[in-house]
C-alpha cells in the first residue's frame, strides 16, 4: 500500500505543478466554474433533505448553475493561449458569446420558473394584471372575483 500513497502523492504534486503555471485569468474561470457546479450540488443536497415540492423550480435552479458551468468551461477553452483552435477569436469576442449565451440560458429558465406559476393547481387561467389598478383578483376561483385586502 505504501506505494500506491506515493503515487497519489506524486501525481497531486505534478497537477499542483503544472497548476501553478496557469494564467490567472484561467484560474479566475476555474474558480467560478467550480461555484456553480457546487452550488448546483447544494441544491441538489437541499432538495433530498427537504423535498422537492416546486420540482421544476429545482430543475430551474440547478439547470441555471450547470449550463453556466458549460458555458463558463467553453469561455476557458476560448480564452486559453494554448489552445490552438482558437487563436485567432479575441478575448473579448469569446467573453461576448459568453454573456450573450448566459443570456439566453436565463432566459429560458426564467421562462420555465414563470410558467410554472400559471401551472399550479386551483389556477384555471392566466391571472389578469389590471387587479393592480382596480383591486380585485380575477384569476382562480373559476373566474369569479375576489376582493384583495
Amino acid at each position: 500500500m505504501p506505494k500506491a500513497d506515493g503515487d497519489a502523492t506524486l501525481l497531486i504534486q505534478s497537477l499542483n505543478k503544472a497548476y501553478a503555471a496557469t494564467p490567472t485569468n484561467l484560474k479566475i474561470i476555474d474558480l467560478y466554474v467550480v461555484f456553480a457546479v457546487v452550488t448546483a450540488l447544494v441544491q441538489v443536497g437541499y432538495m433530498g433533505i427537504v423535498g422537492s415540492l416546486p420540482f421544476n423550480s429545482f430543475l430551474s435552479g440547478v439547470l441555471s448553475c450547470i449550463g453556466t458551468a458549460v458555458l463558463a468551461a467553453c469561455l476557458r477553452i476560448q480564452v486559453n493561449k494554448d489552445n490552438k483552435e482558437f487563436k485567432d477569436l479575441p478575448p473579448e469576442r469569446a467573453f461576448a458569446d459568453f454573456v450573450l449565451c448566459n443570456l439566453v440560458l436565463h432566459l429560458v429558465i426564467h421562462s420555465t420558473s414563470v410558467l410554472e406559476l400559471y401551472q399550479t393547481p386551483g389556477r384555471d387561467t392566466i391571472p389578469d394584471f389590471s387587479h393592480l389598478i382596480q383591486g380585485t383578483l380575477t384569476y382562480g376561483n373559476n373566474g369569479k372575483e375576489v376582493k384583495k385586502n
